[in-house]
């Protein structure tokens, strides 16, 4: 289990896929706060790169296997080295690695 200090859970929901590990959605924060077009990068797994082969098979399934309902996720407390809200999401992270349509990456 990530170290809870660095984590908080928060109802999430995708609006947009941009890639096969990043997305943008809105963050509940409650009483009626959200965040809105936040971009997350799930952490955990790579994939290719727009000009890469594989870069489409792998954002179709990255999308399918997104929740179309808001969801609880553990974020980051910290973003990533592009500006990218940290999420993990690890049946996910598994299943893209386990189809071949990543990599494993940091964690």
């Amino acid at each position: 289990m990530p170290d809870k200090a660095r984590y908080i859970q928060r109802p999430v929901r995708c609006t947009r896929v941009v890639d096969g590990d990043t997305f943008v959605g809105d963050i509940n924060l409650g009483l009626g706060v959200h965040l809105r077009d936040v971009y997350f990068r799930v952490l955990g797994f790579d994939t290719p790169e727009r000009s890469d082969p594989g870069f489409y098979a792998a954002k179709a399934r990255f999308e399918e296997l997104l929740p179309t309902e808001p969801w609880v996720a553990l974020l980051g407390s910290k973003k990533g080295k592009y500006g990218r809200v940290l999420i993990r999401l690890p049946h996910i992270c598994e299943t893209m690695i386990a189809e071949g349509h990543a990599k494993r990456y940091g964690t």
